[in-house]
């Protein structure tokens, strides 16, 4: 399968340049460094992002920069980058790379939910502290 130079690390600048963003497809990489700096910049209305069958390196640390620049109920998604007819033309080895990676990302998109409520329940226990 392909791979890219892009990263999610391109997020918190279209989100900063682009941040009424709807929707948005991207092939990127999760190969990136995580910083524990948050970033003040995130998507307001996007609905749906699409990474396709994008490359997952790490699990981890994309869930957090996601779950930081994208709003709650943003849905993401692994939609094929071709049709059904081309996708069964795929060899094998690579239609089962490509279920791989979305299956990845589906993992993903279950942890980003648990991060907001786990913000949530931090700021609610910090507001009572208060």
């Amino acid at each position: 399968l392909p791979s890219t130079k892009l990263t999610l690390d391109v997020l918190p600048m279209l989100a900063q340049n682009c941040p009424q963003l709807m929707e948005l497809s991207l092939f990127v990489d999760t190969d990136v460094e995580y910083t524990e700096t948050a970033t003040p910049y995130t998507f307001k209305n996007m609905a749906y992002i699409n990474f396709g069958v994008s490359p997952v390196h790490d699990k981890q640390t994309g869930t957090k920069l996601l779950a930081q620049v994208l709003p709650e109920g943003c849905q993401l998604t692994t939609n094929l980058s071709c049709n059904l007819e081309n996708e069964a033309r795929l060899a094998a080895k690579e239609r089962k790379s490509r279920e791989a990676r979305r299956e990845e990302w589906d993992q993903i998109s279950k942890w980003i939910p648990v991060l907001f409520d786990f913000h949530h329940e931090v700021s609610a226990r910090t507001r009572s502290a208060a």
